[in-house]
């Protein structure tokens, strides 16, 4: 997939990108970069002129890429990846797909991402006609893409989505009763896998982070000064215009239909569009609010009450559980997450670990560590991203400004997340400051 991310690069930039210019926006080590560039030119997706990296306009392959990025610019990495040509490839060779009940974890994981695929494919948030029109367009490129010829009629393809939809409708929320989930986290809580602080603690940042953290130091103190040079007026503008960026792509990361316009005249004016669900706005209120009281808050103010504290203002109005630990199980994407039982237990390591940790390293490998920790415990039964990225703010708050987690870079957000990575991450957050400071 690193290279289809390269190639994404390269449609934005219709004039081509240098090899140097690839590795920064990728945050890919040249040697590999070049390994997916060379990958790129033997698939006929893109072309060399002089230094520069261009896409190929009259490769067909390319064709069909540049036009799935222009009809599903949201979806576009998790349509063309193999995960996704392999349930297309079971879509297309079979009638019926036996849908996972209270089966293995892998029958669970193939579940969610056919439900996910529906969504993906059909049911778009626009009148129906033009959605059908628009996602037989990107049914019919993705198999010619994938070179996958069909053995299902559209209208067997349809029944089985609407089967599937209504199965995964009848799935309780949280999982409680899924077997198969409740036995994966419970096995994965056995094994240790849903504990990261014993490789943060053989954890020793190399040179390319030492340098990027250097960076942000420079680019904090920098804009430290610019602020002050500025008008009292325009700094609490500036300081608007952050968090309205920050509510907009924390709640879109997690799928709320709001653009960015939308949330600054619903924050500010209390407009909003009239597709809009309450569920949506309460979202952003919420958050707002949440983050304007985390700014008022410290490191030395971080807590498992502070925790719930904020989880309290991200799901008052939306949830009952507001505030307090999951009484269900759950998982993030496909990975298991922390028992409900053994979720305090999981919470204490962790404030143990930070109260051990906070005077002595650098606040953003603390606060990547702890993001990393809370993400893989998942202590709530919702809201838990926009809690961490609140979490990760706070814990850098004396030192630095806040990081808008961008939804449009998400995709390697996730990537960092799901690899278990503090190198990723790291390189990931302070791309993302050095790029919203410098």
């Amino acid at each position: 997939m690193k290279k289809y991310i390269v190639l994404s690069y390269l449609f934005k930039r219709p004039e081509g990108l240098t090899a140097q210019e690839l590795a920064e926006k990728t945050q890919t080590a040249l040697p590999n970069l070049y390994t997916q560039l060379a990958a790129l030119r033997t698939d006929g997706l893109i072309t060399k002129k002089g230094k520069t990296y261009i896409a190929n306009p009259a490769s067909e392959k390319a064709r069909k890429l540049i036009l799935l990025r222009e009809i599903a610019p949201k979806d576009y990495l998790f349509l063309i990846s193999p995960g996704t040509e392999k349930l297309l490839r079971l879509l297309a060779g079979s009638k019926s797909l036996e849908i996972a009940k209270n089966a293995s974890l892998n029958g669970i994981r193939k579940t969610r991402q056919l439900h996910r695929l529906k969504i993906a494919l059909i049911t778009k948030k626009r009148p129906l006609t033009a959605s059908l029109r628009a996602n037989e367009t990107i049914a019919r490129t993705l198999l010619d893409y994938f070179n996958i010829v069909p053995r299902v009629t559209a209208d067997e393809y349809l029944e089985f989505l609407e089967k599937l939809e209504k199965t995964a409708a009848r799935k309780p929320r949280g999982a409680q009763s899924d077997k198969g989930i409740k036995q994966a986290c419970d096995e994965h809580y056995v094994q240790g896998g849903d504990y990261f602080l014993d490789k943060a603690r053989a954890y020793a940042p190399d040179e390319r982070i030492m340098i990027q953290l250097a960076k942000i130091g420079e680019i904090t103190k920098q804009h430290a000064y610019y602020l002050k040079s500025l008008p009292e007026a325009t700094r609490d503008e500036l300081e608007k215009q952050r968090k309205y960026r920050y509510v907009y792509n924390t709640n879109r990361i997690e799928g709320n239909p709001l653009t960015a316009s939308e949330v600054t005249k619903y924050i500010t004016a209390g407009t909003f569009p009239r597709y809009a669900k309450a569920k949506d706005l309460h979202e952003t209120i919420n958050t707002a609010e949440a983050f304007e009281w985390a700014q008022q808050k410290s490191a030395s103010d971080f807590d498992g009450a502070l925790i719930k504290d904020l989880h309290y203002f991200i799901e008052k109005n939306i949830s009952k559980s507001a505030g307090k630990y999951k009484a269900g199980y759950n998982v993030v994407g496909n990975h298991p997450t922390t028992p409900p039982v053994h979720v305090k237990e999981r919470m204490r390591s962790l404030m143990t670990w930070y109260r051990e940790n906070k005077d002595t390293l650098h606040p953003f490998i603390l606060a990547s560590v702890v993001h990393q920790q809370f993400v893989m415990i998942h202590p709530f039964q919702d809201g838990n991203g926009r809690v961490a990225r609140l979490i990760f703010n706070l814990l850098i708050s004396r030192d630095y400004f806040p990081v808008t987690f961008e939804a449009d870079s998400k995709e390697r957000y996730y990537q960092a997340i799901e690899n278990n990575s503090m190198s990723q991450f790291l390189i990931y957050a302070t791309a993302l400051y050095t790029e919203q400071y410098l």
